[in-house]
């Protein structure tokens, strides 16, 4: 019986980056890192798809509560709780996971601006 991780693991490398804290507590800094790290990797021999991620697969994030639109608030501590991770935009396809409804992230993805709903599928 063989079971679905949910994405394509042959030819897959992770690796993990430390950045040193206070030096990169700033998110600007950050940004600039990892689109440095991102470029440099897309040019290495044989790489084909290169993707950042603050977890690899199967590592938990962290998890946030949430409300969907129009649901009443629940009382106090029973939100129900999503599991979040931070990733770039090519995350889904570098690790071969099938997109199953809506559309994938897009550079201009960030946390200030919300897709639009016509936008997702």
């Amino acid at each position: 019986m063989a079971l679905s991780l949910g994405f394509e693991p042959r030819n897959l490398l992770t690796a993990r980056v430390d950045l040193p804290s206070p030096a990169y507590d700033d998110e600007k800094k950050l940004i600039v890192f990892s689109n440095a790290l991102l470029g440099k990797l897309h040019e290495l021999p044989g790489v084909e798809k290169v993707a950042l991620a603050a977890n690899p697969p199967f590592m938990t994030g962290w998890q946030d509560g949430f409300l969907p639109e129009g649901a009443p608030e629940p009382p106090p501590g029973q939100q129900p709780p999503a599991e979040m991770a931070v990733v770039t935009d090519d995350y889904f396809f570098t690790l071969g996971t099938p997109l199953l409804r809506g559309r994938s992230f897009q550079p201009h993805d960030t946390k200030t601006l919300r897709p639009s709903s016509s936008s997702i599928s």
